[in-house]
């Protein structure tokens, strides 16, 4: 009876482990379902700009590099688990021209392109606190299954 229950425990733990979540590289130094505590430590000139609004936060690292452009990064976590990476680059043209090299094609304005579990989507965002009308352009990266099970909360 006592290795029946040793193997059952183990056989649980073996299923546990197998039904986690599997982190996905967002860009570089980026994972999903990495926590906030993990990704400020390594990220030491990061900053909150929304916290914890319905399990929201929302994280600002300036001074970030992505495909060697320069940008800033904006982080997605909701109940603690990263989401989603935004990048702003400085110089919008050279990021897409590059990032329209890396899928192949042209990718339009409020795209979204599925690779597996990645969603890569090319949008704006207004800044309504520096001047009526002006966007900044981004690149977000995404994990397609915290999409589906966090709904419309991720931008």
């Amino acid at each position: 009876m006592k290795k029946l229950v040793e193997f059952l425990s183990i056989l649980s733990l073996v299923a546990a482990i197998s039904c986690e979540e599997k982190p996905l590289l967002l860009i570089e130094g980026f994972y999903s379902y990495d926590n906030h505590t993990n990704v400020a430590n390594s990220n030491l000139n990061s900053e909150i700009i929304l916290g914890n609004r319905d399990g929201l936060l929302y994280v600002k690292i300036p001074d970030n590099r992505h495909l060697y452009e320069d940008g800033e990064v904006k982080l997605m976590f909701y109940e603690d688990q990263l989401a989603s990476v935004g990048f702003f680059p400085n110089d919008t043209s050279q990021y897409f021209t590059k990032i329209d090299s890396l899928i192949g094609r042209r990718m339009l304005m409020e795209e979204e392109i599925i690779l597996g579990n990645l969603s890569i989507f090319k949008s704006n965002e207004w800044k309504k606190e520096i001047c009526y009308g002006c966007s900044e352009f981004f690149i977000s990266w995404s994990d397609v299954r915290l999409l589906e099970k966090y709904k419309g909360k991720i931008w």
